[in-house]
């Protein structure tokens, strides 16, 4: 058997999810295959027990995490729950309240850990933090993504260097292309809900058009580009023990969710108010595995 090959597969695999999700980023680290051999052996290092790694995405100015997404990976039933978290979720922390996206930068990893995992009652087990540079290289190496944009999409913000401009009609997005669509929210009626739904949109498309093969050539450029925009608490023996179940992932086990809530005008600002009881039922089902209970119609 040709273990670097294998190990080439199994990494690309991952990666793939780790761009989507971030749940398998630091999976990508093991990707030295000069390092392994015919006697490396990829211990059960999670004990089949559920991982729930927390992606965020940088803002370009700020320290502000303006992509915040919580990933539970099962794998006893290789199952991957990629729940969005909204930038404006009002959250209680230091004696205030915040916006979530200011939680990273006031406590690190270790206060965004306790935050999220306050709100979904689970523990938060690693962080993954992206800068949009890998992301839009990332795009650029792998051909861009074909998508459909929903509208004309105008923008300019001069403080962060960003304008968008993309207009309706379906296309290939390159890198500044993507990066456009993916951060724009100001023309969608539910503001940042419309975004994550845009996001959820471009990676199952990326996952589709380049689980591929013939991308496996360009897998040193993409790891090379991984290695120098991601920063995460994750562990090289950590990473190898999400390898042994990438090569099984199927896209039908991949499920897309939002925190349950609504927009609603404060005294101070504008929040996106997450619904408690909502989540509980939410994490019930897809994390813990717990059928809701309906009741019986009369």
């Amino acid at each position: 058997m040709d273990y670097k090959k294998f190990f080439k597969i199994v990494s690309l695999t991952v990666l793939y999810f780790c761009i989507m999700s971030g749940v398998i980023v630091g999976g990508v680290l093991l990707l030295k295959p000069d390092l392994l051999d015919n006697s490396f052996y990829l211990g059960n290092i999670f004990n089949d027990k559920p991982v729930n790694v927390l992606l965020l995405g940088k803002d370009k100015v700020s320290n502000n995490t303006d992509v915040i997404v919580l990933v539970n990976f099962n794998p006893g039933t290789n199952k991957i729950n990629v729940l969005s978290i909204p930038r404006d979720t009002r959250v209680y922390s230091k004696g205030r309240y915040h916006k979530i996206n200011a939680i990273h930068a006031i406590g690190k990893n270790d206060l965004i850990k306790e935050v999220v995992g306050e709100i979904v009652d689970q523990k938060v087990d690693y962080v993954v933090l992206a800068n949009p540079e890998g992301f839009r290289n990332i795009i650029d190496i792998l051909d861009g993504v074909e998508v459909y944009v929903p509208m004309d999409m105008k923008y300019d913000d001069n403080e962060q260097n960003l304008h968008i401009n993309l207009k309706k009609g379906p296309q290939v997005l390159y890198g500044e292309k993507a990066e456009e669509f993916v951060r724009y929210r100001h023309g969608y009626k539910d503001g940042d809900l419309g975004r994550i739904d845009a996001q959820q949109i471009f990676f199952k498309a990326f996952i589709e058009q380049k689980m591929s093969p013939r991308y496996l050539l360009k897998a040193d450029k993409i790891l090379s580009e991984v290695f120098k925009h991601v920063e995460t608490d994750i562990s090289f023996t950590q990473a190898l023990g999400f390898t042994k179940y990438a090569k099984t992932l199927k896209m039908e086990n991949v499920n897309f969710l939002k925190l349950p809530g609504e927009d609603k005008r404060t005294s101070s600002a504008w929040y996106y108010i997450y619904d408690p009881e909502k989540t509980e039922e939410l994490i019930n089902e897809y994390f813990n595995g717990i059928t809701p209970v309906t009741a019986d119609k009369p």
